[in-house]
């Protein structure tokens, strides 16, 4: 089912679920390549260190959340889910990391914005609507075919006692199926995984659909069908909205995918 608009908020274009809004339970966005001027909205943290302090500030400023409460990854395309706690609040913008190698963050608090970062790879957001709690993934292949959306919800279920029919899923923008061309060693791993996602192309060359392969895993897994909702914004095709690391050859900046617990 699809479930995404790009709305501007305070003037900055942000993407957004309606089935997480409606809840009341979050607030969540996903940022394009552009400010509310136009001009270029980089959120990579590990790049211009100064920039990103500048953009994520005005992400706070323009969802009316509190800069500190921003809390953030450290993507490295790992199957890592870290819970967070109201100490770890902040940790990557006001406050240093002290953890490394989480590509998945979960929490039961309010008012702590789980922050994740994309050029292609899929966003996860998964909300547990009855505890309540929320998990953010960063899916790529690796990710995808290491299945990190279910071992979100499974450390989900660990420390909050989450079920997964209880749950809400959206699957944000990402690199699309008519786009995502692999070679045979990946197209094997993806295709074990679920074969009717992966289409043979020529010359070793096959395409794969993440976006559904994601959708179809957190099926299998429990969360109801009608829970799942996919933006099927595609970063690589939608040159004037996302960045896309294979589109411009890894020399590119990042979009930011966040959701909070609020009161």
């Amino acid at each position: 089912m699809l479930d995404y608009t790009i709305k501007k908020i305070k003037g900055l274009p942000l993407g957004q679920f309606d089935i997480l809004e409606k809840t009341g339970l979050v607030q969540h966005a996903f940022t394009t390549k552009h400010d509310a001027d136009g001009k270029t909205f980089d959120l990579n943290p590990k790049a211009d260190k100064q920039n990103f302090q500048k953009n994520i500030r005005l992400l706070a400023e323009s969802l009316d959340f509190p800069v500190e409460g921003f809390t953030l990854s450290d993507q490295t395309h790992d199957l890592n889910v870290l819970p967070i706690t109201w100490e770890d609040r902040g940790k990557g913008v006001v406050k240093p990391r002290n953890y490394k190698n989480i590509d998945a963050l979960i929490t039961d608090e309010k008012n702590i914005m789980l922050t994740t970062f994309f050029a292609d790879c899929i966003p996860l957001y998964i909300l547990d609507t009855l505890t309540p709690a929320i998990g953010m993934a960063h899916s790529g292949w690796k990710g995808t075919v290491g299945q990190i959306g279910v071992l979100t919800l499974k450390a989900m279920s660990k420390h909050y006692g989450t079920r997964a029919k209880n749950c809400m899923v959206a699957i944000g923008p990402g690199i699309g199926p008519h786009a995502f061309e692999i070679g045979v060693d990946v197209a094997e791993k993806i295709f074990a995984l679920s074969p009717t996602n992966v289409k043979s192309l020529n010359k070793g060359k096959f395409l794969a659909d993440l976006w559904k392969i994601n959708r179809d895993i957190m099926y299998r897994n429990g969360v109801p069908e009608k829970n799942i909702v996919m933006a099927e914004h595609c970063t690589y095709m939608c040159k004037d909205s996302y960045f896309s690391y294979r589109r411009e050859e890894g020399q590119t900046g990042r979009m930011a995918a966040c959701m909070a617990l609020i009161d």
